[in-house]
């Protein structure tokens, strides 16, 4: 009988199990293909590979029949219980007890982060104008490039969060003429609106106030940065994004930012690289010739005739910073669905430029806050929307990122602000906390009544099992996010895992079980709640010890 490999540090049950399938392959057909497995439905098994299909053609044979014969050699693995052929050539695989009770074992080490071995990536998000407070749309996008940067960092890369600060360009000259409109200077129709303008009329009047004869103000600096102390920096604070990070370097969960009126000498760069080929004038304007990188695509103006760069211009400018500069393996933008436009063009430069580097792109779109089923308009110009903040303090930081991540990024999101209001198990957030909150308090009843846990499990019930799979669930999910960016399900998987923890403490009575019962039970516990503490962390999402 051949020996088995237990689950080591780098495998997860699923990895156990598809090395299980390519060695009974080996030996079953005298091939070692790159077997894979995918969790399989309950009634059917733990793990189903449909490796015979793949092979059929290179075997002439039936997919049936050779399911069966690699089946026949999977079950000779003491850590298999059942392995058969099913359907038109599936493999349907079922782990022994014992092996999950090593799963069980192993789980601390499936919630370690990995060493940073692999590439450096920037993870650019909100990157809000700084022309106002930041709304809701600005926060769905915050929250999602923070988890996804979490992800990255438990698998190992190197990661900076990064806010591109765009503190040029004509939503800067905007601002400047609102507040110019309140502080009675001019008659044109404001186009940002709102109390804030009005406070930063009055900010704009007292530092006329205090300007020197002759001297030259740079409005638009003094103005997006007000903006930024008072009303943005604080909305990332209290979201659970520092924003204390200097320019190029924030570190650990600290958001850097760069400044887009700071890129002039890379945008010089940039159109010295693009060369005369690339690169001409016309109308006064300098213009990028992109249809020479791609024939449906048309010529994009870098700088406008009045001196003016376009957004194309510089984005290109920020990007030759990060990739050439910098020295980024990756970039991960998170931006708005009023952004997909741009993505094109940028890639296109960006593939040109830099063809080792990788450019990515996450577009999130938008957010309605619903209030008793009636919507609630956001609007930054008009004045008439929700802010962050205000949000915040209604359902708290935790409630507003758990609900902001329950729907996939490309996908419009209704946020419910009366169910995210509700402290029940009707609010998937409380749901999936009131798990946690369960374990807990059973671990502190059985140290007030001297229980001390097991010191190894020695067997697992049908409810436990099922948890324990769902457990080792979480690193290959994290593997998924990794490379999908698909953050939004990590909610689901807690959802799922809430709902078999649920049902198994309401079935099992831990501290009114016999001793040694009580004592296995408690290590168990122990188990589940390091794992869902490691999960909150990568969710940005304090644990709560009762409700």
């Amino acid at each position: 009988m051949p020996s088995d490999k237990q689950t080591t540090d780098a495998q997860t049950p699923q990895q156990y199990a598809a090395q299980l399938v390519t060695d009974a392959c080996a030996r079953a057909l005298n091939m070692s293909p790159a077997a894979e497995v995918t969790r399989a439905d309950p009634q059917f098994g733990d793990f189903a590979s449909n490796v015979a299909m793949q092979l059929k053609d290179q075997l002439s044979q039936p997919p049936r029949e050779i399911a069966g014969e690699v089946a026949a050699q999977l079950t000779q693995s003491d850590d298999i219980h059942v392995a058969e052929a099913a359907g038109p050539g599936f493999i349907n695989i079922t782990f022994t007890d014992q092996y999950w009770l090593s799963v069980t074992e192993q789980l601390p080490v499936f919630t370690r982060p990995q060493p940073k071995t692999k590439d450096k990536v920037q993870v650019e998000f909100i990157s809000a104008n700084p022309t106002g407070p930041l709304t809701l749309g600005n926060a769905r996008g915050g929250f999602v490039g923070d988890v996804l940067s979490n992800v990255l960092e438990t698998r190992g890369h190197h990661v900076i969060r990064e806010y591109y600060f765009n503190d040029a360009g004509t939503q800067i000259d905007t601002l400047i003429r609102s507040v110019q409109h309140y502080a009675g200077e001019v008659e044109e129709e404001p186009q940002y609106r709102g109390e804030y303008v009005k406070e930063l009329a009055e900010h704009y009047g007292q530092w006329q106030a205090g300007q020197e004869p002759g001297e030259r103000v740079d409005w638009g600096s003094l103005l997006t940065s007000h903006v930024f102390e008072k009303y943005i920096s604080p909305a990332l604070d209290k979201m659970g994004i520092p924003s204390g990070g200097n320019q190029h370097n924030g570190g650990g969960q600290t958001l850097a930012y760069t400044n887009e009126s700071q890129l002039e000498e890379e945008y010089d760069l940039a159109i010295t690289e693009f060369g005369q080929e690339l690169i001409y004038q016309q109308d006064g304007a300098t213009w990028l010739r992109l249809s020479m990188l791609e024939a449906d695509e048309r010529d994009r103006v870098l700088m406008k005739s009045n001196g003016d760069r376009t957004y194309l211009a510089n984005d290109i400018a920020y990007h030759y910073d990060i990739f050439r500069n910098r020295g980024f393996d990756r970039a991960i933008k998170i931006w708005g669905a009023d952004h997909a436009g741009q993505v094109p063009s940028l890639r296109l430069v960006a593939n040109h430029l830099f063809p080792q580097k990788q450019l990515e792109f996450v577009i999130i779109q938008w957010v309605r806050l619903i209030k008793e089923g009636e919507e609630v308009k956001l609007s930054k110009r008009a004045g008439t929307y929700v802010t962050v903040e205000e949000l915040i303090d209604r359902v708290g930081a935790d409630v507003a990122r758990w609900f902001m991540l329950t729907r996939s990024n490309d996908t419009h999101m209704d946020f419910d602000l009366d169910l995210a209001e509700e402290e029940s198990r009707k609010n998937p957030y409380w749901y999936v906390m009131y798990a946690y909150v369960r374990a807990r308090a059973i671990q502190r009843q059985a140290a007030e009544r001297g229980i001390v846990a097991a010191g190894e499990l020695t067997a697992l019930n049908p409810g436990e099992r099922a948890i324990v799979q769902k457990l080792s669930r979480l690193p290959e999910l994290l593997h998924q996010i990794e490379h999908s960016y698909e953050v939004h399900h990590l909610t689901f998987y807690g959802h799922e895992l809430a709902k078999l923890f649920h049902d198994w403490y309401e079935t099992v009575p831990v501290l009114d079980s016999p001793a040694e019962e009580a004592a296995q039970k408690l290590l168990f516990l122990q188990r589940f709640t390091a794992v869902m503490e490691f999960y909150f962390a990568i969710l940005g999402i304090q644990p709560q010890e009762q409700m």
